[in-house]
């Protein structure tokens, strides 16, 4: 009998000849271990690729130069503030000079009748007290908005690699894993966490337990999300992404504090495979 479990490398890699990938297909649609088999190996094959390619943008992003320094007159906010303050001064010395300063009167000389009219009328009755004169405030600062880490986590969070699980069987007879692959892809994250919603399920299968971690990362569950990443913490295939994804989950929830001395942690720890990453987001910080 053919071990078709070292068919596995050389069908992704298109490596078979026609015959044998026709008697491959055949003995997947035959054997469902083997079909879960092939599709770990796709999946472990397209995170190394992405990890790969994301280790290259992030070396071509620390050799992109710094912009031009920018002179004082470029930046409005270093002149402009200044002068803000200073027309606020200029104004309000006027607005008080023009309050103190009283009010002459013309005399003009009255005619007989108007002397007459001025002694019937009584004189109007002042005051005791003047009313309260109203000075301008300055203007509230705003204050400062409070900071999102939620874009920091949608671009640094370490994903599954996730593709079409190839096999010759309908869409009904895949496994919940595979199903859960497949939605993930099309960004149908809800999907993912109903179909892999049985912890016995995700206890022992630890690429189900990534996928509903992930999903529930993307849609900002983050409590959940980083209970699942640390289920994964001794994982030897997805610990280091666990850890990384939970602390970016940490930093978006209740948890902040903990999460920068996290990052410091793995941004001076040159073996961590996302250091590089954890010392840009500090520096976003």
């Amino acid at each position: 009998m053919k071990n078709f479990t070292e068919w596995i490398d050389p069908y992704l890699n298109n490596e078979l000849s026609e015959s044998e990938r026709t008697e491959f297909e055949a003995a997947l649609a035959q054997n469902p271990a083997l079909a879960e088999e092939l599709a770990q190996h796709a999946a472990l094959q397209q995170r190394l690729e992405g990890m790969r390619i994301r280790q290259k943008v992030a070396n071509a992003l620390l050799h992109i130069p710094p912009p031009p320094p920018q002179l004082w007159y470029t930046k409005p906010r270093n002149w402009l503030l200044p002068f803000f303050f200073l027309l606020l001064a200029i104004l309000s010395g006027w607005y008080f000079f023009v309050r103190s300063t009283p009010k002459t009167q013309t005399n003009i000389p009255q005619t007989p009748a108007q002397d007459r009219q001025q002694e019937k009328t009584p004189a109007p009755q002042q005051p005791d007290t003047l009313p309260p004169t109203t000075l301008p405030m300055a203007e509230k600062k705003a204050a400062h908005p409070s900071k999102s880490y939620l874009a920091l986590a949608r671009v640094y969070q370490q994903e599954p690699a996730v593709g079409y699980v190839r096999s010759a069987t309908p869409n009904t007879s895949l496994s919940p894993v595979q199903l859960a692959l497949n939605a993930y892809e099309q960004k149908q994250y809800q999907r993912v966490i109903e179909l892999l919603n049985s912890e016995t399920q995700v206890d022992t299968d630890e690429m189900a337990l990534f996928l509903r971690a992930s999903a529930h990362m993307r849609l900002a569950n983050w409590n959940a999300a980083a209970r699942d990443f640390a289920t994964l913490n001794d994982s030897f295939q997805y610990r280091h992404e666990a850890r990384f994804n939970q602390v970016l989950c940490q930093l978006n929830g209740s948890k902040s504090t903990v999460a920068r001395k996290k990052l410091q942690e793995m941004a001076s720890s040159p073996d961590f495979p996302f250091h590089q990453q954890a010392a840009e987001i500090l520096k976003k910080l």
